[in-house]
């Protein structure tokens, strides 16, 4: 029961993104710039992620390692710059890698123990 509940937060993670993405595009004066296309892409992608996390394909675990690399280099960077330069913590972006990671880390051990012979669904 305890992945089940971890997948189904990180579901609403991933939803939480995409709108957030989405009001982006729509209204770009609204969060953190970044380029209009890529606010569209997320949408679609952190929909399908929410989607997927619930289904857990055994391929879904490598896409989700390669978006960790791609929000480590975005998300870090950005990170890292704004502690540098502004001597200034961004938050989302700390709240995106632990979460992102959390979601890797998760998938991977989730594999494991399907691999393992024990599968947890929401009645076990």
């Amino acid at each position: 029961m305890f992945r089940v509940f971890w997948f189904r937060f990180l579901s609403v993670f991933f939803i939480i993104a995409a709108v957030y993405h989405a009001v982006e595009f729509l209204i770009p004066t609204v969060g953190i710039h970044a380029a209009h296309w890529r606010h569209a892409a997320f949408v679609f992608i952190d929909i399908a992620c929410a989607w997927f996390i619930l289904q857990r394909p055994l391929w879904f675990k490598i896409f989700v390692i390669l978006l960790s690399i791609q929000q480590i280099y975005s998300h870090g960077f950005r990170s890292w710059i704004w502690l540098h330069n502004n001597h200034r913590l961004d938050w989302i972006s700390f709240v995106v890698l632990f979460l992102i990671l959390f979601t890797a880390t998760m998938l991977i051990k989730d594999n494991m123990q399907k691999d393992n012979g024990h599968v947890e669904t929401d009645h076990s």
